[in-house]
C-alpha cells in the first residue's frame, strides 16, 4: 500500500462519512495526507518532527567562508560592522560559479550542498547549519 495520497485531493471532496451507527469514515486519501502530515511534522512521530542535530560552526577571520555539506540553513546571528568601515558587512552565496549578494548582514539563509556562503564581518557572528530533515 503505498503511504502517499492517490491523487491531489480538490477542495470539493468530501473528508468522509458517518454511517448509519454514527462511526465516522475518513476518505482513503484524506487519511494518508493527515496520516503524512502527522508523521513528518509532529515531535516523536517516526520519520519527522525532529529533524537532524545543529551544527555550530566555528568562524574564522572575515572573509569567512561556509561550504555546505548538505541542503539545510545557515543560521546567522550577531555579525556587527564598524561604523564607517569601507567594507560593508555581508553575506554571499557562490554557487556553481554564480555569487549572489543577499543583502543580509544576518538572518537564515537556505543553501543547497556544495554552495559556499562567504561572510564578510568585524565582528564574528554565531554561525549554526541547520540540516535538512
Amino acid at each position: 500500500m503505498s503511504l502517499l495520497p492517490g491523487q491531489i485531493l480538490p477542495q470539493s471532496v468530501p473528508w468522509g462519512r458517518v454511517d448509519k451507527a454514527g462511526n465516522v469514515w475518513i476518505d482513503h486519501n484524506w487519511y494518508l495526507l493527515l496520516y503524512n502530515l502527522a508523521r513528518y511534522s509532529l515531535p516523536g512521530q517516526s520519520g519527522g518532527g525532529v529533524g537532524p542535530a545543529p551544527e555550530p560552526v566555528d568562524v574564522g577571520a572575515s572573509p569567512f567562508e561556509y561550504t555546505a555539506p548538505a541542503a539545510g540553513v545557515l543560521a546567522v546571528s550577531g555579525a556587527t560592522m564598524e561604523s564607517g568601515s569601507a567594507t560593508p558587512s555581508q553575506i554571499t552565496i557562490i554557487r556553481q560559479g554564480a555569487t549572489v549578494a543577499t543583502g543580509l548582514l544576518v538572518g537564515l539563509v537556505p543553501v543547497a550542498s556544495g554552495d559556499v556562503v562567504r561572510l564578510v564581518f568585524s565582528q564574528a557572528p554565531t554561525v549554526t547549519f541547520l540540516p535538512a530533515g
